[in-house]
């Protein structure tokens, strides 16, 4: 997975585990691992792709150096078949500001999806004719994930405008990236 891909699911992920980012700094303790690492490959990934990383002030995670191209933008909305262009002004320019506010949009969008598509998660068996909600859920639910790729794709994208590539072995020695299996710690916590 791309780091920046990786990155906005454990973001979103540590936001299901503690919804309130503001918090982050001081109420994730080492005592609760799948919060902690989290936020430790968070910090990581950030430093890594010299993003602006903090919880207090998430909505300036975009690194005020960074140059982004319209065209590449134009490009994602085309790959999903959405027309934009026409309209925006012809001689517009995107500046960081403006993808400052792209993001901060869609992110705070992505952010409300994916707690509607957490609704049912932790189902796992239920009876008779109450397995009738869930599923109706579920059916809408593949739909949104489906489409909440364009907007991961955006998103991902303003992450890491210059598609830099970074290894877990790199993350790890350069950037105290956790060589831990999170997966396994969210076992272990349950």
């Amino acid at each position: 997975m791309k780091i920046e891909m990786l990155l906005l699911q454990t973001i979103l992920e540590l936001i299901d585990l503690e919804p309130t980012m503001k918090n982050w700094n001081t109420t994730i303790p080492k005592e609760n691992p799948p919060r902690f690492y989290r936020l430790e490959m968070i910090k990581s990934m950030s430093k890594a792709l010299n993003l602006c990383f903090d919880p207090e002030k998430f909505e300036n995670i975009i690194s005020q150096e960074k140059v982004y191209d319209l065209e590449v933008l134009k490009n994602i909305y085309a790959k999903y078949n959405i027309d934009v262009i026409h309209k925006m002004k012809a001689d517009c320019s995107f500046e960081t500001s403006d993808a400052t506010y792209l993001f901060k949009s869609l992110f705070e969008y992505r952010v409300r999806v994916e707690h509607v598509l957490q609704i049912d998660a932790g189902v796992l068996a239920v009876s008779s004719y109450s397995i009738l909600p869930i599923e109706s859920k579920r059916h809408i639910d593949k739909i949104l994930r489906k489409e909440m790729n364009f907007i991961d794709d955006v998103l991902a994208y303003l992450l890491n405008p210059t598609a830099l590539i970074i290894s877990k072995r790199e993350l790890i020695s350069n950037y105290n990236f956790p060589n831990v299996n999170i997966d396994e710690i969210d076992i272990d916590w349950m």
